[in-house]
């Protein structure tokens, strides 16, 4: 699937006579490691979390001048769980294979201790998601971070390191299900600045509730690519001898005039003959078929060209066969696992 096709190409010349790559980029919509189910339509992400004391773990420290100080500071954190929510959400809309999603902000876990861990049972997952008629629930069961603001100083400048850390834990859970599914990760991000002085060194980082808050919406869109399909910007390549054909598909491509280059390239992929170029001209033209059918959305056409320009490829009996193989073969897996 594709979101985007930037059409910008460039030639890359071969070593090989007269064959030209001209290179390009699409969005392709890449499957999840831990992918929800198709028939998941609602997904409720839910608060089900004891948020930890506000003078837990945030430490400040000073190092300057041989001394070497270091105290504790209170910061309220109370909206951390709600940002690490907003991350899944803005991650699941920007898939866009859900069509709905409700955060749960209310702490579901409302008499747990802090840094106490507890999942939802599954007479609680059936009430949420029958109240919301919902197909599943991602929940936060647990979040604990620790930041240091540690400014040390040198002959001439005052270096500020802010770095904050975090240990998160999450579940997937389905109503009319007991078994649930468990993640938890380890995250950290680091800012620095520096100063004239100490007090500038202190006032040009980042400011720390922000960072912290920063970091959990950071988590929550990492966590959310473990569960959702993600956009990721890939190359794709087109080819191009002296066969007047595969030029007039990339020009046609160049103005897109998709059937057009499409009528051009099947009629080059029908060449005839055994020689070394028109062997290389059908599989050239195979290989454009395959990109130009994932740009428009044809998956299974894709795959198709991309397997039969694998075995063109092959064909040619070269290095540059052999390694056009290993890569059609690689992009065809590619398209049909999205």
């Amino acid at each position: 699937m594709q979101r985007l096709f930037i059409l910008i190409l460039s030639a890359l010349v071969s070593t090989i006579g007269f064959a030209q790559q001209w290179h390009t980029t699409v969005d392709v919509l890449r499957r999840a490691p831990m992918q929800l189910p198709d028939s998941v339509r609602h997904l409720l992400v839910v608060n089900n979390m004891a948020v930890q004391p506000a003078d837990f773990a945030h430490q400040t420290r000073v190092v300057c001048n041989e001394q070497d100080n270091t105290e504790s500071v209170s910061i309220d954190i109370a909206s951390l769980p709600l940002h690490a929510l907003f991350g899944i959400e803005a991650k699941v809309k920007e898939a866009g294979n859900i069509r709905q999603v409700t955060i749960i902000d209310r702490s579901q876990c409302r008499d747990c201790q802090p840094f106490a861990k507890r999942l939802l049972t599954p007479a609680q997952v059936d009430s949420l998601c029958r109240l919301y008629d919902a197909n599943a629930a991602i929940c936060l069961n647990q979040y604990i971070v620790n930041d240091m603001l540690e400014v040390s100083c040198t002959w001439d400048a005052y270096q500020a390191e802010l770095s904050v850390r975090s240990i998160s834990s999450w579940s997937i859970h389905y109503p009319n299900q007991t078994k649930s599914y468990s993640y938890s990760q380890a995250d950290t991000l680091v800012w620095q600045s520096e100063g004239t002085n100490l007090n500038a060194a202190f006032s040009s980082i980042v400011n720390r509730e922000d960072a912290i808050l920063d970091m959990a919406m950071y988590v929550g869109e990492n966590v959310a690519q473990l569960f959702v399909p993600s956009w990721q910007t890939q190359d794709r390549y087109y080819y191009c001898n002296n066969d007047p054909r595969l030029l007039a598909g990339l020009q046609a491509l160049q103005h897109c005039r998709w059937q057009q280059a499409r009528e051009q390239w099947l009629d080059a992929a029908n060449t005839s003959g055994n020689r070394r170029l028109q062997r290389q001209t059908r599989a050239y033209a195979m290989a454009n078929l395959a990109a130009l059918e994932e740009m428009q959305g044809n998956k299974s056409q894709a795959v198709s060209w991309a397997r039969q320009a694998a075995d063109a490829f092959a064909l040619l009996g070269n290095a540059e066969g052999r390694q056009q193989q290993v890569n059609l073969l690689y992009l065809a897996d590619l398209m049909q696992d999205n």
